[in-house]
């Protein structure tokens, strides 16, 4: 029986400064923004543990880097929300996707080593499995630098992980989709190098290669050539934890954060897919990692690569990425760098500017994302951040004859499959006509927004909400108003 203690009343913290701390570092839990405004209005600001709880987001935990230094290090909230311990400066998380720029980071020091070879076909050191060939292949080979930078053409883009009381695949069966694999067999579907298709499959494949290359285990890898040159001493490619480290571990939680587990210690998946998902790290640890990768960019004593394979580093290809790394340059000649990552109850991010800024953050609700932008923002502004700054929108008044008609309570569409995305299932949608505006409640996803219309929207049904999500507003075949979401219509109700 799972034992849920009521979040609003348990967001403890705690807080490290580790060099050059500033008052107004802790001016941002309390800044929180969305990164849409409108013209003439001022932007709201939020505490962040109001908006944990309005997110149902139990562990929150941010690190601050500038001028090339941990600057600020702060967690709120609990592991657990059925034990209430709270989340630590050192408490490590599923950082998912972001195990994918530091297995690449790996890949290149193999390729430094002769191990590997960015242009060469991967099939060349893939002892075990071989990619299947086909028309796509035979015209242009698989190379580990398309796997790295997502132009390879393979698919499966992301994994579910497995649960703790069930027989886990080999890499072998994952990739050939075999039983128990939950996946299906990663295979070439476009042309190699013709478009961009992210692929945590590929990442899979660039997994077994680093492995066969060199006689070692996945976690043995990472450990040798990333964890330990970057000094990331609490962090771990690891699937099957120590009793101690589960001492130290943020659990998973569901959108509404609960653990995803009736049993609380098991609330987390396992991942085998490990250079895909699988890194269990903390924001001190990915701040440690983003200082080492500005140490390459700029080529600085003690940087883990040659000038040449930083340059293969931060190469643009297609759709600003790098090899492992989003890569953007902004008009001041900063490049930013950065990952996201999504694994069942975490959401993580890593944002890194080359002039020695950057942010981390790790959450352990589905809903974490949400958090994390609002936070984003927040920083950016607080600290002057000029690189992504809230966009603001223009907007055309909503009438009060838009707002009377469509006040109401909606109803789901019957026959509408059921979303892959849980918290997109709601039967019911509510439009509030107010003094203050026409707001809308989407069940937990969208809870009482306020709806504008841009000025540059080309169709005149379409309103957004300040977090970024648009909404129709429109007509069925009977004359029924309804409300469209995410491909999901509402039919007037009430």
């Amino acid at each position: 029986m799972r034992i849920i203690l009521l979040i609003q009343f348990i967001f403890l913290f705690t807080h490290i400064s580790i060099t050059s701390y500033a008052q107004n570092y802790d001016q941002i839990e309390n800044s929180l923004t969305y990164y849409l405004g409108v013209k003439g209005e001022t932007a709201e600001k939020f505490n962040i543990t109001e908006r944990m709880n309005y997110h149902d987001v139990p562990g929150v935990t941010v690190a601050i880097v500038e001028n090339d230094e941990i600057a600020w290090v702060k967690s709120y909230g609990v592991k657990s929300t059925a034990n209430g311990e709270a989340v630590t400066k050192d408490t490590v998380f599923q950082s998912a996707s972001i195990s994918k720029p530091l297995s690449a980071i790996a890949a290149l020091r193999l390729v430094e080593e002769g191990l590997l070879s960015l242009d060469e076909p991967i099939n060349n050191y893939l002892k075990r499995w071989k990619i299947s060939e086909n028309e796509l292949t035979k015209e242009k080979p698989v190379t580990l630098r398309m796997i790295l930078t997502h132009t390879a053409g393979l698919t499966i883009s992301g994994f579910p992980g497995y649960g703790h009381n069930v027989e886990l695949p080999t890499l072998v069966q994952i990739v050939s989709g075999k039983d128990p694999a939950n996946t299906d067999e990663v295979f070439v579907e476009n042309l190699p190098g013709s478009k961009w298709n992210y692929s945590g499959g590929g990442y899979t494949i660039a997994q077994m290669a680093m492995e066969d290359v060199t006689g070692l285990k996945f976690p043995e890898i990472m450990q040798k050539y990333v964890i330990e040159p970057f000094g990331m001493e609490h962090s771990s490619y690891e699937i099957n934890l120590s009793d101690e480290k589960l001492q130290n571990i943020a659990f998973a939680h569901d959108y509404k954060g609960q653990p995803i587990n009736d049993n609380p210690i098991e609330s987390y998946h396992l991942y085998p897919e490990m250079a895909a998902a699988s890194l269990w790290t903390n924001p001190t640890d990915l701040a440690k990692a983003l200082k080492q990768v500005n140490k390459i960019y700029h080529q600085k004593d003690g940087s883990i690569l040659s000038k040449e394979m930083a340059t293969e580093l931060f190469k643009i290809h297609q759709n600003n990425w790098g090899i492992g790394f989003r890569v953007f340059q902004h008009d001041n000649n900063i490049m930013e760098f950065g990952h996201t990552g999504s694994n069942e109850g975490y959401k993580a991010n890593f944002t890194g500017y080359t002039d020695g800024r950057g942010i981390l953050m790790l959450t352990n609700g589905e809903n974490g994302g949400r958090v994390m932008n609002e936070i984003f923002y927040g920083a950016s502004n607080v600290l002057n951040w000029s690189e992504n700054p809230v966009e603001i929108k223009e907007t055309v008044e909503i009438t009060n004859a838009i707002k009377s008609t469509y006040h109401g309570t909606y109803t789901l569409k019957e026959g509408t499959p059921k979303h892959p995305a849980a918290l997109l299932n709601t039967k019911t949608v509510s439009l509030n006509n107010t003094s203050d505006g026409l707001f809308i409640t989407f069940g937990d996803f969208i809870k009482s927004m306020k709806l504008y219309r841009d000025v540059q929207e080309d169709s005149k049904n379409v309103y957004f909400v300040l977090s970024g999500h648009k909404f129709t507003l429109d007509k069925n075949d009977q004359g029924l108003n309804t409300v469209t979401f995410a491909g999901r219509t509402y039919i007037i109700s009430d």
